[in-house]
């Protein structure tokens, strides 16, 4: 009788990670438990025991039953533990690969974005750069500017003077022209003036001899 359970508790199946099928292996288990029971039960229509024979093969076969029913209930909960954590792997190393994706992602990102920022970096110190020496080229421009406003002001100052001085000598020999030609007039009567007195002088003194 032994070997018959011993070879029914190994022909069960282990259970399945599917729950429909894992329904259909509990009705099938405990089909065969009725079976055993039916098997250990005695012939009613045989002959008759004592009762303490009774008793002790009635404990014997509650024993065989509690533990079949123990080693089935620890194979269930070791496959049931098994199913669980070979899930519970499986979806920590689905999330492990989702965040290492996720890493890598963001570690690329973070790189190109170093890059650019590093381009932008060069290109703002070569703005700076621009900047300074447009800077100081405005300077010296700004000087150079002043410089020539201030040779513009001297020029023209100085043109200012020479104009009045121009002035000034253009009136002054506009007078000495006048004056000039009042001498020359002047002169011209004088001379006039002589020539007269030398004829008279002259038409005495023929008029004296004769």
């Amino acid at each position: 009788m032994m070997d018959e359970l011993s070879n029914i508790y190994i022909n069960v199946e282990r259970p399945s990670g599917n729950p429909n099928q894992r329904k259909r292996q509990r009705i099938s288990s405990e089909n065969i438990y009725e079976n055993v029971v039916n098997i250990q039960e005695p012939n009613r229509s045989g002959p008759s025991h004592s009762g303490a024979a009774d008793v002790k093969k009635s404990s014997c076969r509650a024993a065989a039953v509690c533990l079949g029913l123990l080693c089935l209930l620890l194979l269930t909960g070791l496959t049931t533990l098994v199913f669980l954590f070979t899930k519970s792997n499986s979806e920590w190393e689905m999330e492990m690969f989702l965040l290492q994706d996720r890493n890598n992602n963001l570690t690329e990102e973070r790189d190109q974005l170093q890059t650019s920022y590093n381009n932008l970096s060069k290109e703002r110190d070569q703005l700076q750069t621009s900047h300074n020496n447009l800077s100081k080229e405005r300077d010296q421009l700004q000087t150079s500017h002043n410089n020539l406003s201030k040779e513009r002001d001297q020029l023209q100052t100085s043109y200012n003077n020479l104009s009045k001085e121009r002035d000034q000598l253009q009136t002054s020999h506009n007078s000495l022209s006048k004056e000039r030609d009042q001498l020359q007039k002047e002169n011209e009567a004088l001379t006039m003036g002589r020539n007269d007195l030398q004829r008279k002088r002259e038409a005495k003194a023929s008029h004296g001899t004769t």
